[in-house]
């Protein structure tokens, strides 16, 4: 019989840092400022589950249902608001879980072809595929880096914002916008830019029968005449495939970069908060030009 040396705390150290390294990215994926501290926690928790549960003899159906909690608490952990939403919750650990999957994939790659290839050599001793203090390392190489490195992506990437002003109805909002190079949507005819804003966040610049409508779902072939006339509807393309949103002009929208402006001519679509991540819209970076 062979015995396989488990050493505990580089099991620890290893699952930690790639728990730290997928939180990070989810968050980063998902538009989210890192929670740090609970990232760590969670983490934590992470690395000692999968300590503990060399010692858990469990069904293969207990196991899944531990494997589910430990997961459930992390996240909660992690992506907790004040305002619990369900789905928002559901999507970034959905998030967490593929990007969990794809990082595992990699460094399964990775000792392999470090293992058949013999990189390393016979000098250091390695007899039986990569040490695992080799692959700790690397675990924990990928996470320092990503830390340093994902400050420098931060700082750069928060100028990628600005903030929007939009009138309406005898109001005005304010809206915190990422400026995404990647919205490429434009409205067919006219081939403005759309500027893809929470419905909520706009309610006061939006009038009265529109936002009753858009709030509760009303197909857009029962609207009103007096309702649909104001609404264009525009396409959207997602992951989860094409529809088409509501939206609509205003003739005043202003980006305000530091102390300057500028007047920017598009349609406002009006979509579910949660699809913003922590933003109130996303312009793209043309409409910006």
């Amino acid at each position: 019989m062979i015995k396989t040396v488990v050493y505990g705390d580089l099991l620890f150290l290893i699952n930690f840092s790639m728990d730290f390294l997928c939180f990070y990215l989810s968050c980063l994926l998902l538009h989210k400022r890192l929670p740090t501290l609970r990232a760590c926690l969670a983490s934590a928790i992470g690395g000692v589950y999968s300590v503990a549960a060399l010692f858990i003899i469990a069904s293969g159906a207990v196991a899944f249902i531990l494997d589910i909690a430990a997961l459930t608490l992390m996240c909660l952990i992690v992506f907790f608001e004040k305002k619990p939403q369900p789905r928002r919750f559901l999507r970034a650990t959905l998030v967490y879980l593929l990007i969990s999957a794809l990082l595992g994939g990699i460094m399964t790659a990775l000792y392999s072809l470090i293992s058949q290839s013999d990189l390393l050599g016979d000098g250091l001793g390695i007899s039986e595929g990569i040490d695992v203090w080799i692959f700790a390392a690397l675990a924990l190489f990928g996470s320092v880096f990503t830390i340093k490195g994902g400050g420098l992506f931060r700082s750069s990437f928060s100028k990628k914002e600005t903030v929007l002003e939009i009138e309406g109805e005898g109001a005005r909002v304010s809206l915190r916008a990422l400026v995404d190079s990647g919205n490429l949507a434009v409205e067919p005819i006219s081939e403005r830019a759309i500027i893809f804003a929470s419905l909520t966040a706009c309610s006061e610049v939006i009038d009265r029968e529109i936002y009753s409508a858009l709030l509760n779902g009303a197909p857009y072939e029962e609207l009103p005449l007096s309702v649909s006339a104001k609404i264009r509807l525009v396409p959207s393309r997602t992951l989860f495939g094409s529809k088409l949103l509501p939206a609509v002009r205003y003739k005043t929208v202003t980006a305000l970069n530091g102390k300057s402006k500028k007047r920017i001519d598009a349609y406002v679509a009006f979509v579910d908060e949660d699809a913003l991540g922590e933003y109130d819209a996303i312009i793209s970076d043309e409409a910006m030009i």
